[in-house]
C-alpha cells in the first residue's frame, strides 16, 4: 500500500462531499403544492398508464425528465436529463439485462425493487447470517446500495415510488463492503464474474472506491481489484461485461486535506486517476453533472473519465436554495435507513420528504421507503449503468468495447462555454492546466470534467440498435513501448524538470503499430518530485493534448521518487501509429527559507506507453 494513500479502506462515493448530505428544508406547504401527483405524457391517451399504475414520484425525478416540475426549488436547466422518455416510448426498459449492484447491501424485499430482483444473483460476503445480500440493518452502506439499485431499476408503473433509468432490468447485488474494511481478493474475484451468482452479469454498477492515493505502478500490478476486473472481458460468452465506477468526490479535498492553490485556480484537489482500478479500459469512469448541466461541485476530473452521468449537487446555490438530487429507494420502513435518522447515518439535515410529521412526508413518503437526497458521483454511476442496460436490450450482441465507443460517440457536450484554466508560473508564463473542451483527431469532443459528455439514452440506443461491427475479445494492445529504456538505469537519460517553466521536461516515443485508439496507459518514472507541483500531459500523433495529471492536487509528496501510472480516454478513434510526446511541468516556486530547496533537482527518469485499440 502506498505511503501516500489517503484511504486504505472503502469509500462509498456518496459519503462526505456528494453524500446523503445537508440540504435546507423548504417550506412544506410550498413543496406539497409542487409535489401534488401529476400525470406524465408518454404519448397518446391509449399509451398512458392508468393513474393506479403510475409512479407517483416519477414527475419529480428530474434526471429522467427535466421539464421544470421539480422536487426542490434549486436551479435547473430544462432538458438536462438522461433523455430516457423517448426510449421508453419504444418499449425499451432494459428488460433481460442483468445489473449487479456492488455495494454495502440491498433491501431486496423493497416494494419498488423486489419485482426486478433475481435472488440467484444475491450474495453477501459480510453477513454470515444471511447469504442473500438482503441485510436491512442500520448500516448506511445498505441504505446506499438500496438507493443505487433504485436509480438503476426501480420498477415502473406499479403504483408506488418512482422508477429507475432501466425499470425493466434485472437486479443482483454483491454485499461486498462493510465497516470500511477492504474485501479480500477471493471476494473480489467472485463478485466480478468468478462465482455462479455473478458470472451472468452484463453490467456491474460499483459506486465505491477501495483506494485513494498515488497511482504507483507496483500497486497497479499487484492490486487485487485490478486482477478481479481482468475477468470482465471474458464474461457474456466472450462479449465482455463492463464495470461502471465513480470519478470520486474529492474535488474540494478529503477530510482535513484541502488544496488552496487548486481552489484558487478552479482545479481538482482529488483526481479521477487516484485509484488504480479506474485506470483500466473495462472500467467506465463516470463523473457527475448537476441539474444545470455543469460539473457537480464535488466531482473529480481526469483524463480517464469516459462520460458523465447525473449525480445532482451538494453546494448551496448563490441564492441559498437547495441543489437538486435524486429521489430513489431507501431501506423499507421507518425504523431503518436514512429516513430513520439513525445515529449511524451521516445526515445533518433532511428535507421534509424524509421528516415524519410534515405535510410533504405524509403526502409522498409516509411509509419511509424513499429518500430525496441521493447525490455524488455514486449516484451518477447507476444513471450510466441504467443507460447501458437500455443499450443492451436494444442490441444484446454489443461487446464491452462497443459500449465504450458508442457512449463516446453519442454523449452530449454540456457546459460548452467552460473556459480553459491556467496557472501562473515563476517565469511569468501561463500554463494551461485544464484545456477544457478539446476536439481530438477523430473529431470527438473531450473534457477532463465530463469525458465525452453527458450520456444520452436515446442517441446511445439508436446507435446501439444499428451498430455495424463488434469489437470483440480483449482489447488489442501494443504492450509497453519504451519499456526497455524506462527500466534502464542510465543516468544520462535523466531529464531535469525545470521549476516554473512551461516547457518542462519532454520526451517522445514512436509507436509503430497501426490501428485506432480505444484507450491509452502511461508509466512515468520520476525522481525527487512533489506531485502536487506537477502537471503531466500526453500529446498524440494527431496533435491532441491530454492532461493526465493537473497540478495542485492533494498529493503533497516532497522529494518522492517512484513510478506512477496514468490513463486517458481522450484519444478515442485516433490513429495510434506515430510520435507520442510526454511533457512534465513543475509549477512549483522556489522556497528561499529552505537551504536544501535549491539543491533538489526533480527529474524525469523515463516513461513507457501502452496504446490499446482495434489493431
Amino acid at each position: 500500500m502506498s505511503p501516500f494513500s489517503f484511504s486504505a479502506g472503502i469509500v462509498l462515493c456518496a459519503i462526505g462531499a456528494g453524500s446523503f448530505a445537508a440540504v435546507a428544508s423548504a417550506e412544506p406547504l410550498m413543496l406539497y403544492n409542487v409535489l401534488k401527483p401529476k400525470s406524465v405524457n408518454f404519448g397518446t391517451q391509449a399509451q398512458r398508464p392508468p393513474e393506479r399504475e403510475a409512479d407517483p414520484l416519477f414527475p419529480f425525478q428530474w434526471p429522467l425528465l427535466n421539464r421544470g416540475n421539480l422536487f426542490l426549488p434549486g436551479p435547473y436547466t430544462r432538458g438536462i436529463d438522461l433523455n430516457v422518455v423517448p426510449v421508453y416510448r419504444q418499449g425499451i426498459t432494459g428488460k433481460g439485462v442483468r445489473v449487479m449492484i456492488v455495494d454495502g447491501g440491498l433491501d431486496a424485499r423493497h416494494e419498488d425493487l423486489a419485482a426486478n430482483v433475481d435472488r440467484s444473483m444475491l450474495h453477501s460476503f459480510t453477513n454470515t447470517n444471511d447469504a442473500s445480500a438482503t441485510d436491512v440493518g442500520s448500516d448506511d452502506g445498505v441504505s446506499h446500495g438500496t438507493a443505487m439499485a433504485g436509480i438503476v431499476a426501480a420498477v415502473a408503473r406499479n403504483g408506488v415510488g418512482g422508477r429507475g433509468v432501466a425499470p425493466g432490468a434485472t437486479l443482483g447485488a454483491a454485499q461486498l463492503l462493510a465497516g470500511g474494511e477492504r474485501p479480500d481478493e477471493r471476494a473480489l474475484m467472485q463478485t466480478y464474474g468468478g462465482a455462479p451468482f455473478s458470472r451472468n452479469t452484463d453490467v456491474f454498477s460499483a459506486s465505491y472506491e477501495m483506494f485513494i492515493g498515488l497511482p504507483e505502478f507496483h500497486e497497479f500490478e499487484s492490486d487485487s481489484e485490478v486482477r478481479a476486473l481482468a475477468q470482465l472481458p471474458g464474461l457474456r460468452g466472450g462479449r465482455g461485461a463492463v464495470v461502471v465506477k465513480p470519478s470520486g468526490n474529492e474535488f474540494d479535498g478529503m477530510g482535513d486535506v484541502r488544496c488552496p492553490r487548486a481552489k484558487y485556480v478552479g482545479l481538482t484537489c482529488g483526481h479521477a486517476a487516484f485509484s488504480v482500478a479506474r485506470l483500466l479500459p473495462q472500467t467506465i469512469v463516470v463523473s457527475s453533472v448537476n441539474a444545470t448541466g455543469k460539473r457537480s461541485s464535488f466531482s473529480n476530473t481526469g483524463a480517464n473519465v469516459l462520460v458523465a452521468g447525473l449525480g445532482g449537487d451538494d453546494a448551496p446555490t448563490p441564492a441559498g436554495s437547495a441543489p437538486l438530487r435524486w429521489i430513489t429507494t431507501d431501506i423499507s420502513g421507518c425504523e431503518r435507513g436514512v429516513v430513520a435518522h439513525t445515529p449511524t447515518v451521516e445526515v445533518e439535515h433532511l428535507t421534509d420528504f424524509e421528516t415524519p410529521g410534515t405535510l410533504l412526508f405524509g403526502a409522498l413518503n409516509a411509509r419511509c421507503n424513499y429518500l430525496s437526497i441521493s447525490s455524488g458521483t455514486s449516484s451518477a454511476v447507476p444513471s450510466v449503468a441504467g443507460v447501458i442496460a437500455l443499450m443492451l436490450e436494444a442490441n444484446p450482441a454489443l461487446t464491452w468495447r462497443d459500449i465504450r465507443v458508442i457512449l463516446a460517440r453519442t454523449s452530449r457536450r454540456v457546459d460548452a462555454q467552460s473556459a480553459p484554466l491556467s496557472v501562473l508560473l515563476a517565469d511569468r508564463s501561463a500554463y494551461v492546466a485544464e484545456p477544457g473542451w478539446t476536439r481530438n483527431g477523430a473529431g470527438l469532443w473531450f473534457h477532463n470534467a465530463y469525458g465525452y459528455g453527458l450520456v444520452d439514452a436515446q442517441r446511445a440506443v439508436d446507435v446501439a440498435r444499428n451498430w455495424p461491427r463488434h469489437l470483440s475479445g480483449p482489447m488489442p494492445s501494443t504492450e509497453w513501448v519504451g519499456l526497455a529504456r524506462l527500466q534502464a538505469t542510465d543516468p544520462a537519460r535523466r531529464v531535469a524538470i525545470p521549476r516554473g517553466k512551461a516547457a518542462g521536461a519532454s520526451d517522445t516515443i514512436r509507436v509503430p503499430q497501426s490501428g485506432l485508439v480505444e484507450f491509452v496507459q502511461v508509466r512515468v518514472a520520476l525522481d525527487k518530485v512533489n506531485f502536487s507541483d506537477l502537471a503531466i500531459e500526453l500529446t498524440s500523433p494527431s496533435g491532441t493534448r491530454s492532461v493526465l495529471l493537473t497540478p495542485y492536487t492533494m498529493l503533497d509528496t516532497p522529494e518522492l521518487s517512484g513510478e506512477v501510472v496514468f490513463a486517458s480516454n481522450a484519444f478515442m478513434s485516433e490513429r495510434m501509429d506515430g510520435a507520442w510526446t510526454l511533457r512534465v511541468v513543475n509549477t512549483g516556486f522556489a522556497n528561499p527559507l529552505d537551504p536544501n530547496d535549491a539543491a533538489a533537482q526533480p527529474s524525469l527518469l523515463g516513461w513507457a506507453i501502452r496504446v490499446m485499440g482495434d489493431a
